[in-house]
């Protein structure tokens, strides 16, 4: 509205500064928005086609992961054969098969002893010591496995199609506009015949890209039936975010095992470093050994007691504490 007056010839130009000058030159082209959404569409269109192939391609890279996978039809053998113990001599003993989702519950099944060394552990847990003591090098054989599931887990193959059916629009655009402006191509108005032949190899690509994600949702498809679960039309590529979360969670577990195991080893070391220290110091001023190991058992017993006042430790009774004998009556 500003530059109205100017366009119609009744303010002079040599007013206006160079970048209105500009503008108002801007005003002068024919369906100018168009021709704007069509330059942004075709400056776009290649990083974007990049993008989508690359979500595409992390997808095929984590199905041939899986069906590739070693470790992973060892852990699910594993996984139904523990499920079978659990459930013996009920309705689901004896099962074939299990869907993907079981291997999400597996850390909320718990063991219901109190005491003992297997008090309040998952069942997932126990599944990654079994799998451990079977083959030792599973961890690391599973988690160099599944790399490549980290990447696709993260891409939502309905995003990928709507983002497909974008450019697809887009394009479509790009195809009705640029045959309008045919008939007024000169040497300063090059639109027609830059985006025609653009329009054209844009449409090869896009053609592509269709095709893999017909290809990307027919090998998701294949990989549910390999694995024996469900496929979900409108998130086919759940069945690989099951399988990374379990990776993670399994791995985990196996390191969760592997510093419960070295934790009595350390806090024995420590006991002895202690003693070793506490004898040696002692050792001029107590040159008899047994004085000092006497010593050192009062101490330990005296932080004992300390420990069940303070109500992390338990005090339990045997006969000889309690100096009791059995008489006839």
């Amino acid at each position: 509205e500003m530059l109205a007056p100017y366009l119609g010839g009744s303010e002079p130009t040599a007013k206006l500064d160079a970048a209105e000058r500009v503008l108002l030159d801007m005003c002068k082209v024919s369906g100018l928005r168009q021709r704007l959404t069509c330059w942004l569409t075709m400056l776009t269109f290649e990083t974007r086609c990049r993008d989508l192939q690359a979500q595409l391609q992390a997808i095929s890279n984590g199905v041939k992961c899986v069906r590739a996978s070693q470790s992973m039809p060892q852990l699910l053998s594993l996984v139904l054969a523990l499920g079978n113990v659990l459930n013996a001599g009920s309705a689901r003993a004896g099962a074939k098969g299990f869907r993907l989702e079981v291997l999400l519950k597996l850390a909320e099944t718990k063991a219901t002893a109190t005491e003992g060394d297997e008090a309040g552990v998952s069942l997932l847990h126990y599944a990654a010591k079994c799998a451990v003591a079977k083959w030792p090098d599973v961890r690391k054989r599973f988690e160099a496995e599944m790399l490549p599931l980290s990447d696709a887990s993260n891409v939502k193959s309905a995003l990928v199609v709507a983002d497909i059916q974008g450019l697809a629009s887009e394009l479509g655009a790009v195809e009705r506009e640029y045959p309008q402006h045919e008939a007024t191509r000169s040497s300063s108005d090059r639109f027609f015949e830059v985006m025609k032949p653009w329009s054209a190899t844009a449409k090869t690509q896009l053609t592509q890209l269709q095709t893999e994600v017909l290809t990307m949702k027919e090998e998701l498809k294949a990989l549910a039936a390999y694995l024996g679960d469900k496929i979900l039309p409108d998130e086919p590529e759940q069945v690989m975010v099951r399988i990374n979360a379990f990776n993670v969670s399994f791995c985990k577990a196996c390191r969760d095992n592997e510093r419960a195991e070295h934790l009595p080893k350390k806090q024995e070391k420590a006991e002895a470093d202690k003693a070793v220290e506490f004898l040696k110091g002692l050792e001029k001023s107590v040159p008899n050994l047994a004085d000092r190991l006497r010593m050192w058992t009062q101490l330990r017993q005296s932080d004992c007691l300390g420990s069940v006042a303070d109500g992390h430790g338990k005090v339990f009774f045997t006969p000889n504490d309690m100096n009791l004998s059995i008489e006839a009556a």
